[in-house]
């Protein structure tokens, strides 16, 4: 199902390829002024517009193009550049190249394979290892530093037995 999703979008994005942008522009160039130039300018331009637009789909080009003609983007007047028409082609297309780019993460994603009972045995050994090594080793605190640590304080702080209580230390030996 979402590779025929896929598919329909990809189909929406098609290139518009050389042949279609010559005519669209054409078009556009027979009815909106531009400058004045000569036929070596006009083929150079051509080719311009067709480099730009040409990896675009045909519906949006043509779209854009028809919004230049009404007014409805640019100012109605002057041809748009390749520039400002393929900004505008973009802009239209935005939510289509979008899902395009969910489609492909989600296709493309790798699936992972369920773990086996080995495999889960040995996170959880791992994970009961790191609990070991985290905790505090009340044998390696000497009775000498635990006095010393309650009569006088660390750095000016006296610690109390509800202090050393909640970080694990037993009342007898504070």
């Amino acid at each position: 199902m979402m590779q025929d999703r896929l598919a329909l979008v990809e189909g929406w994005l098609a290139p518009a390829g050389p042949a279609e942008v010559d005519r669209m522009i054409g078009s556009l160039m027979q009815v909106m002024a531009a400058p004045a130039t000569g036929e070596d300018s006009q083929r150079i331009a051509l080719g311009l517009y067709r480099s730009v637009l040409a990896p675009l789909p045909a519906w949006a080009v043509a779209v854009t193009c028809r919004r230049f003609l009404d007014g409805s983007a640019g100012g109605g007047t002057f041809a748009p550049t390749p520039a400002e028409l393929a900004s505008e082609v973009r802009a239209l297309i935005a939510k289509q190249v979008d899902e395009r780019a969910r489609l492909l993460r989600v296709l493309n994603a790798e699936i992972l394979p369920e773990p086996t009972e080995t495999d889960r045995a040995k996170v959880a050994q791992l994970a009961a290892d790191l609990a070991r090594s985290m905790r505090f080793p009340r044998s390696a605190v000497s009775e000498q530093e635990l006095a010393r640590v309650t009569e006088g304080g660390r750095g000016g702080l006296k610690l109390d037995r509800r202090i050393l209580s909640k970080a694990g230390v037993p009342n007898e030996a504070a």
